[in-house]
């Protein structure tokens, strides 16, 4: 679950204040990892858009390229936060057309530093 996968990121990146974060304030990140999944991203285009982001992303840790893991965390914050810029809201209307947003942002250090 995402959840796990980001517990998983904090783990690896080493970073004592981020795995911090993740652990102290689990429920509510837990909480908010599923109301992006299930409400902002509902539907088989949504799982789709996760499943290849979250892909990408434990990729290239794995090959240990940090500007592309980075670029690949950047591109999935970015497709969330890009909802919250809609003009209702980002709440999902039902539609299962991919129309979600995607792009890749600046931002991933912490990405970038475990994968390298």
């Amino acid at each position: 679950d995402d959840h796990n996968f980001h517990l998983a990121i904090a783990k690896a990146a080493g970073s004592a204040v981020y795995l911090h974060l993740m652990s102290v304030l689990g429920d509510v990140l837990e909480q908010m990892f599923e109301f992006h999944r299930y409400h902002l991203y509902a539907g088989s285009q949504g799982d789709l858009t996760f499943t290849r982001q979250h892909r990408a992303i434990a990729q290239a840790i794995r090959a240990r390229d940090g500007d592309t893991a980075a670029a690949a965390m950047a591109a999935h914050l970015k497709t969330v936060l890009s909802r919250y810029a809609e003009p209702d809201g980002g709440q999902d209307d039902g539609r299962d057309d991919g129309t979600q947003a995607n792009g890749v942002g600046d931002t991933g250090a912490a990405t970038r530093r475990i994968a390298t």
